[in-house]
């Protein structure tokens, strides 16, 4: 820490109160920001890092207050600020990138108005000058055609403009201190990896301090200079980034290192999941919060809680049984492993089991209107010509930046909606030809787990109603054998019988995902479609997703189609990856090879954008970023459609469409002109 460093809190404790219970939510956090230095604050959901960020700013939620504590901003504290005061600090001398960029914009606002509207606030200038300067923090931010975008409204963009936008008006009173909260939970990893590098050159550019809160370990591996692990309430471990990556001292800290996918995958084993729930935060805590989780306990963890150990250039940690390290051999990494070519896991099932479904020469087109009367003025090219096949027992990824046409594929498997030509096979009947009652009961065997789960259950019914509710519209079991399915579903899924009769606003992210897959497997399918299942979880609930889904599998012979556009958690789970690019699927084959050698070149920058959890290898990535819009799909580029960002694109790519070719002996298919592995 510097002599006066740009933030500084101290023994911050932050309070929720709802009815007669008040949440200890934030438990004596000492943390400090320097100018142009990133700290970045990881941990589960529910371990504070949020409310920490949210309490500098004073934006608590409903019943929430600072209870102790001072928050130092260039030596000014925040706490006792008047309220009218702090509306001139937010804004302009602290920025706020919050994680929902689309409930956070006004819907009914321009973005050009939303962003010049922060600037009007803190600076006398006039609203053509505020209007100038949105569209100059918006070309900033690499907003394209910016002076042409700030009259589009929020639900014109997509969600890495929306992120943008967001950005935007956190930088447009070019403020000291940026707080951005998982500022890439919902993005692919290009997205991800353009939005990391606008923040990066911003913090360079203005000297400006960052927080970013994240569960992502391999984007704090990549961009910040110091970490602080949180835990309970209390900040746990913190230390440089490369050393705490690799040597971390407290075994939180490494229960989330070792619930990364690709520590499973290399290790070819089960996710580690951490046991046991974090504690109840609604009274005080005097012991290590941890002890009841932690592999290491001691009487003396469960009786008092520990003081701060300091070691090195200021790495402290809570913890009277910190981790011991063995040193590395002479010439060998330090650190901890990366995520580089890897032993894929064992495989569910053999190429040769029988086909469940197959698409064949699929399309879907959306038509596109506008006006009062709107009319149809063109056509979106969702999917074009899709062939793929999913056999029994087994698992397809299906990978692809946002807009490529994987969730649509997904829909038109599940029946949600119709292809506009070609054919959906399921046990060899086409479900696209089918109507009525015969549609409907084919369709049991095809179910679909939403990405959000908490939008797709009514929140007026109980748990116990929803799972049988997919029973309840196939009349497929009276009440008595309805209820004893549900306590089988809860039972398969890891949730207690008694959580039928709660709500889904009871239940956490992990839980309400737990429940998505038990509704999906209500009715006993062969094929669950599930998309983005676990892309808002952190590291260790998502592996206990991911193993749930597993072990699943396993036991019932379930096939998946998986849609995600994290490839860590695609390489991990997945027998067979799809990789689709703007409504194409351009490459596909087995999920080591795939990953380990990619044919196709955006398969290789989609690779090569993945976040690792290794600062040096991270560091040295930052460069490898897909460049580039994809292109619309109203009027898609003409022969290969992705020629328009290739790096190694010739004239025979703007003329003809590379076919879906095999490549090599390992029923690999390429469609590329130039694939990078030879033929």
């Amino acid at each position: 820490m510097t002599a006066n460093p740009l933030l500084r809190i101290e023994n911050l404790h932050t309070h929720i109160r709802s009815g007669d219970v008040t949440v200890h939510a934030v438990n004596g956090v000492d943390l400090h920001v320097d100018r142009g230095e990133v700290l970045g604050i990881v941990g589960e959901s529910g371990s504070g890092k949020t409310l920490t960020a949210l309490s500098v700013m004073r934006l608590l939620p409903h019943g929430g207050r600072v209870a102790e504590g001072r928050i130092l901003l260039d030596g000014r504290d925040l706490v006792p600020m008047e309220e009218k005061a702090l509306r001139h600090v937010r804004g302009a001398e602290v920025g706020m990138v919050f994680q929902d960029p689309l409930s956070s914009l006004n819907p009914t606002m321009t973005i050009g108005d939303q962003v010049a509207e922060a600037v009007r606030l803190h600076r006398r200038v006039s609203k053509k000058q505020a209007v100038l300067r949105a569209v100059e923090v918006l070309d900033q931010v690499g907003l394209p055609a910016a002076a042409r975008r700030i009259h589009d409204y929020p639900h014109h963009l997509s969600g890495g403009m929306r992120q943008r936008v967001m950005i935007a008006m956190a930088l447009a009173c070019e403020p000291k201190l940026l707080i951005a909260d998982e500022p890439t939970t919902a993005l692919d990893v290009t997205i991800q990896k353009q939005i990391l590098g606008v923040i990066d050159r911003l913090r360079r550019e203005l000297d400006m301090g960052v927080i970013l809160v994240t569960h992502d370990l391999g984007v704090v591996a990549g961009y910040a200079d110091r970490v602080a692990v949180m835990y309970a309430g209390r900040v746990v471990e913190t230390a440089t980034t490369d050393e705490l990556y690799g040597q971390e001292r407290h075994p939180y800290t490494t229960a989330l290192f070792d619930a990364l996918p690709e520590r499973a995958v290399n290790a070819g084993e089960p996710l580690r999941s951490i046991p046991g729930q974090p504690p109840d935060l609604s009274a005080p805590i005097t012991a290590c919060p941890f002890a009841p989780r932690c592999a290491h306990v001691t009487d003396r963890c469960r009786a008092e809680y520990p003081p701060a150990s300091v070691e090195g250039t200021g790495h402290v940690y809570h913890c009277f049984v910190p981790i011991e390290h063995v040193a590395a051999a002479p010439g060998a990494s330090a650190g901890r492993a990366s995520a580089g070519p890897a032993v894929a896991p064992p495989a569910v099932s053999e190429r040769d089991a029988p086909v469940v479904v197959e698409l064949v020469d699929l399309y879907k087109e959306f038509p596109l209107n506008r006006g009062v009367l709107q009319r149809q003025v063109g056509t979106v090219s969702a999917v074009a010509g899709v062939s793929l096949s999913i056999r029994a027992g087994e698992t397809f990824g299906l990978v692809g930046e946002s807009g490529c046409g994987k969730t649509t594929i997904g829909r038109i498997l599940a029946g949600l909606e119709r292809p506009t030509s070609g054919q959906v096979l399921y046990h060899g009947d086409d479900l696209a030809g089918l109507r009525g009652a015969e549609r409907k009961r084919k369709l049991r065997g095809i179910q679909f787990m939403f990405q959000d789960s908490a939008a797709a259950m009514d929140p007026r019914m109980r748990a116990g109603s929803v799972l049988a509710e997919p029973m309840r519209v196939q009349r497929s079991a009276d009440r008595a054998a309805r209820q004893a399915r549900v306590e089988e579903l809860l039972d398969q899924v890891g949730m207690a019988r008694a959580a039928a009769r709660r709500y889904p606003h009871e239940f956490s992210g992990g839980q309400r995902q737990r429940l998505g897959l038990a509704r999906a497997l209500a009715l006993r399918p062969e094929l669950v479609v599930a998309d983005e299942p676990v892309s808002a979880l952190d590291v260790s609930i998502q592996a206990q997703i991911l193993n749930l889904m597993r072990d699943l599998q396993r036991d019932a012979g379930i096939s998946y189609v998986v849609i995600s556009h994290d490839l860590s958690v695609v390489r991990y789970i997945s027998d067979v990856i799809g990789v689709m690019y703007l409504g194409k699927l351009v490459e596909v084959g087995p999920a080591a090879t795939v990953y380990e050698s990619p044919a196709h070149p955006y398969t290789k920058a989609l690779i090569d954008t993945v976040p690792v959890a290794d600062p040096p290898i991270e560091r040295t990535r930052r460069a490898n970023v897909l460049h580039g819009e994809i292109a619309s799909a109203t009027n898609p580029p003409s022969g290969c459609r992705f020629r328009t960002r290739c790096p190694i694109a010739a004239d025979i790519c703007a003329t003809t469409e590379p076919p879906l070719a095999q490549l090599g002996p390992d029923a690999r298919r390429v469609a590329c002109h130039f694939p990078l592995t030879p033929r």
